[in-house]
């Protein structure tokens, strides 16, 4: 995308992200014949919302997934699913006597169907079987909807589509420098457009959505978790290096100063530039900080 390679899903969102406030985006793509092409996207009018949906959604893209089967692939603990007695590897045939036809028609009627009673009938080891189940509540921002707690199989990846990156002690060295240096570079970008106004305050995160986006990351394997926490320190590091005499960044431009002119910044003038410094910063933390408690609200 752009100039950039983008080898998987995470780099393409972030170089979508490098383009709010674009007017058009350059991206080459390849089809199953290793046929390459370029695209335009126009963005003049794109809406990204990070609090509720991802780059690649924004723009109308679905990533490739195989399609999900009739067979029960995972029962959470307690669930709705679990106390009906469905078990993995149980294939679903019909709901409320009706046959199902895919996964996703037994999504639409649960999460429209919170409280309710329900009747499965399910294959178990080739034997029919017939379980009632009562559906879940929980909360969204959209009002309550149906849970019961259980995830499909999927069909396999076709060849071709499934890759390993996996590189020898010098070659993952390089690619860490550019990963690093990319979201270095994204980080000064997205502090431009902040100022710029391409990009809304009501997007900075404070230390909740620090602790909930750990959270998640964790959640998708140790890989995803430790690249969150590089991500927040190149943020924080990026951050340091403002020029506000509260920070480092601050420092370094009193010593710039000196350096030009031959003689320390005077005091009364370094005071003054920590006052400010005070005040900006901690306005920020403060805006970061009620957007936090707004996301949770």
């Amino acid at each position: 995308m752009g100039n950039r390679d983008t080898p998987d899903w995470e780099a393409v969102n972030l170089e979508i992200v490098s383009n709010i406030g674009s007017e058009k985006a350059n991206v080459t793509v390849k089809n199953s014949s290793n046929v390459e092409k370029e695209l335009t996207f126009t963005l003049g009018s794109w809406n990204f919302d990070p609090d509720s949906e991802s780059p690649l959604s924004s723009l109308g893209l679905t990533p490739y997934r195989p399609d999900a089967t009739l067979t029960v692939g995972f029962v959470g603990e307690e669930s709705a699913a679990q106390q009906a007695g469905l078990k993995p590897g149980d294939e679903l045939i019909a709901l409320n006597g009706t046959k199902l036809i895919s996964w996703e028609s037994l999504v639409d009627v649960i999460v429209e169907s919170p409280g309710e009673r329900i009747s499965l009938d399910i294959l178990r080891d080739g034997q029919p079987l017939a379980l009632d189940a009562t559906i879940a509540r929980r909360d969204t921002p959209q009002g309550q909807s149906g849970y019961l707690g259980v995830s499909p199989t999927f069909e396999p990846w076709p060849e071709g589509y499934v890759f390993t990156h996996q590189y020898g002690i010098i070659e993952a060295i390089g690619k860490a420098l550019d990963k690093t240096w990319r979201l270095m570079t994204l980080s000064v970008e997205m502090i431009g457009k902040l100022i710029t106004g391409d990009v809304s305050v009501k997007n900075l995160s404070g230390p909740i959505s620090i602790a909930q986006g750990a959270g998640t990351s964790a959640g998708y394997g140790l890989a995803y978790f430790l690249s969150f926490l590089a991500l927040i320190s190149v943020n924080l590091g990026i951050i340091n290096l403002l020029p506000l005499p509260m920070l480092d960044g601050g420092h370094l431009m009193f010593f710039i100063v000196e350096w030009i002119t031959g003689k320390p910044v005077p005091e009364a003038v370094q005071e003054w530039g920590y006052r400010i410094g005070g005040v900006l910063l901690f306005m920020i933390m403060g805006i970061a900080i009620f957007n936090d408690i707004a996301r949770i609200t």
